[in-house]
């Protein structure tokens, strides 16, 4: 893998965020408090309260006529509906958009079935869209599982690159004690991380300058995307910020060596290193295979002081699903480990699984 890194002087891009529904809206909400600069930002909804609240974004209320702003009713067919009516108005707001992240919480009503809408005008305008989701927890129920896993499989007909952040995934990160605000907290850091990652690539000063033309064939490798984030201070704060980034939850380093597009940007202090610097691009180089492209960022922010942070995005992955499979065959498993007496599994007799003997077995 060789990093392409370029020193191109090129006009700013115009990056976008668009929150569709109640938990689109809260995330942006969110990423203007923590203070993302350069984005433009806006939130979509049929719930005409919920818009009431949103501070320092643009607002569209969806399907006014339809919904009269009391939301889809958790009714994706309700939201996609509002949210087509609407298509005038959005091609207006997206107008001389290069890149357009469109975020939702899936299972719902207007994000599930608005998203995909919203991601197809922009793709229609030739903008360049990266989706940004979470899924339900298990205990919201399957009706909301099924809307989600439809509205996700619809809305990655029509993004670049798609990041899906699992709810559940929260119980590997903290204690069953946690309350849920710092939970639902966290998740939302984390599509915060991914928007701030981009944004500071793309328009931020760097000392690695990028061009948005690169950025743009990394992230529309068209699958789905991972992102790792990790933060650090002290005298090992490149090696343990590195090892937070590609050890985080949502980030399956094993996955990521099938992707296509390496997305790495850097922030820190002026006091960065090139030690340092070469020791996170070498240990993200060693997650993706040959031939990747790999685009490096480095953010120099002094509010950082002692602090470094890296933020990794890995894109071009592919979700297989079961009906991907083409004439799938049941193969079974019985006789092709010996009997033994002892019921639970022995490490040391796992030599009496003979594989090319068992292959043998399977027809043709």
């Amino acid at each position: 893998m060789t990093w392409q890194i370029l020193d191109t002087n090129y006009e700013q891009a115009k990056i976008a965020i668009i929150g569709v529904g109640g938990g689109g809206g809260n995330t942006v909400q969110h990423i203007i408090n923590s203070g993302v600069e350069g984005v433009e930002y806006i939130c979509a909804n049929t719930d005409a309260q919920a818009l009431s609240m949103v501070q320092n974004a643009k607002t569209l209320k969806l399907g006014k006529d339809i919904t009269k702003g009391l939301g889809a009713g958790n009714n994706p067919e309700a939201g996609r509906v509002a949210t087509e009516v609407c298509r005038e108005e959005i091609s207006d707001l997206l107008k001389n958009t290069q890149m357009l992240f469109v975020t939702a919480g899936m299972g719902g009503g207007t994000g599930t079935g608005g998203a995909p809408v919203i991601a197809k005008i922009a793709k229609e305008l030739g903008i360049l869209v990266v989706g940004v989701v979470t899924t339900p927890f298990k205990t919201e129920g399957e009706k909301r599982h099924n809307q989600a896993k439809s509205g996700i499989s619809k809305l990655m007909e029509h993004v670049d690159s798609l990041i899906e952040i699992d709810n559940e995934k929260i119980f590997e990160v903290f204690p069953p004690d946690t309350p849920i605000e710092k939970a639902f907290t966290a998740v939302n850091d984390v599509l915060v991380n991914a928007v701030r990652g981009v944004a500071n690539i793309v328009l931020k000063p760097s000392k690695i300058n990028v061009d948005f033309a690169d950025v743009s064939a990394v992230m529309s490798q068209k699958g789905m995307a991972l992102m790792g984030y990790g933060s650090a201070s002290g005298e090992n704060r490149s090696s343990e910020a590195i090892f937070k980034a590609l050890n985080n939850p949502f980030f399956d380093s094993n996955e990521v060596r099938n992707a296509k597009g390496l997305l790495v940007n850097v922030c820190a202090s002026s006091s960065i290193t090139q030690v340092e610097l070469k020791e996170i691009l070498q240990e993200a180089q060693k997650v993706s295979q040959d031939g990747v492209d790999a685009i490096p960022g480095l953010t120099i922010d002094e509010s950082f002081e002692d602090k470094l942070s890296v933020i990794i995005i890995a894109t071009g992955l592919r979700r297989y699903d079961i009906n991907d499979i083409q004439n799938p065959r049941i193969i079974s498993t019985n006789n092709l480990i010996e009997n033994v007496e002892n019921p639970y599994v022995d490490i040391e007799l796992i030599n009496k699984i003979n594989i090319q003997d068992a292959l043998r077995r399977f027809p043709n």
